[in-house]
């Protein structure tokens, strides 16, 4: 959980794209490979979906109340969610981390190399 908190204060900005392939890895660590595409799918639709849906919903919110009533309904969403994560959130096992001489030992290799400086 913490690593998902620095993961998204390292982003700078809301960038879809890298949230979507963040959730997309976190949903193909529950799934086997032959899953791979579905979680792809699910990803991808379940944020599109929010966004088709959301800003309506939050347009029609700040209409009829205020815009601040908007803000406080997707606080209420996030809580409701973070519950329902806590709750039903299946715990798996993780690796430990790699230690640095191992994370120092990938950056010989070019085409990490060249990731990481792009």
């Amino acid at each position: 959980m913490t690593f998902a908190f620095f993961y998204r204060a390292s982003l700078g900005g809301p960038d879809e794209r890298r949230e979507q392939k963040f959730a997309t890895l976190v949903g193909e660590s529950f799934l086997n490979v032959t899953h791979k595409y579905f979680t792809h799918t699910r990803t991808l639709g379940g944020m599109s979906t929010g966004t088709v849906v959301g800003v309506p919903l939050g347009l029609i919110i700040a209409e009829h109340l205020d815009w601040h009533a908007t803000l406080w309904f997707i606080t209420a969403l996030g809580l409701i969610a973070m519950i329902g994560i806590v709750i039903w959130f299946p715990s798996f096992p993780v690796s430990a981390p790699p230690s640095l001489r191992q994370r120092v030992a990938m950056m010989t290799n070019g085409r990490v190399a060249a990731i990481v400086v792009r």
